[in-house]
């Protein structure tokens, strides 16, 4: 029986366990540190108002696939942009319902400075924001299902590990 419907380990109905990567991208300026995120927009069912929802970029990783290469190839599908991986950030699992799916999802991130843009961003996300390390935490935190403010808070801890603050 053939558990997967891709090559990627991707959920489904019979099978809810996918295993993503992905990248929190930065770059230092004299100041500050600056996050690239992607951002999406969105219409809220119950008030048909428009409303935006920021992500950090990640993806499915394909069968043999090591994690960093899925989490470089997944930055530059989704950012259009280089980067240098600096360490591994750790996972986070997350459980949830969507589009009927059960997912039991694992993503694994790296800590990436940019480099440079070298392309478009995919087509599944609208536009892409500098914001402020500050400002990322807020933006993926609650309501975000994906708990991805959790990684904002490594990363503080990796600047602050290594001074680059």
């Amino acid at each position: 029986m053939k558990l997967y419907d891709t090559d990627e380990f991707r959920a489904t109905k019979q099978w809810p366990y996918a295993v993503c990567a992905g990248c929190v991208v930065y770059r230092l300026l004299q100041d500050k540190v600056e996050i690239l995120l992607l951002e999406r927009n969105a219409e809220n069912d119950l008030t048909n108002e428009d409303f935006v929802t920021y992500h950090l970029p990640k993806g499915h990783i394909r069968f043999s696939e090591p994690l960093l290469e899925a989490a470089i190839r997944e930055t530059l599908e989704e950012l259009g942009c280089e980067v240098k991986v600096q360490t591994y950030l750790g996972a986070i699992q997350k459980e949830y319902i969507f589009k009927g799916i059960n997912y039991n999802r694992t993503f694994h991130f790296f800590a990436a400075e940019w480099q440079e843009d070298v392309a478009n961003i995919d087509d599944e996300h609208d536009s892409r924001s500098w914001v402020t390390l500050e400002d990322a935490a807020q933006l993926l935190g609650p309501p975000n299902p994906k708990g991805e403010d959790e990684l904002i808070k490594r990363f503080t801890n990796f600047l602050e590990l290594t001074n680059a603050t």
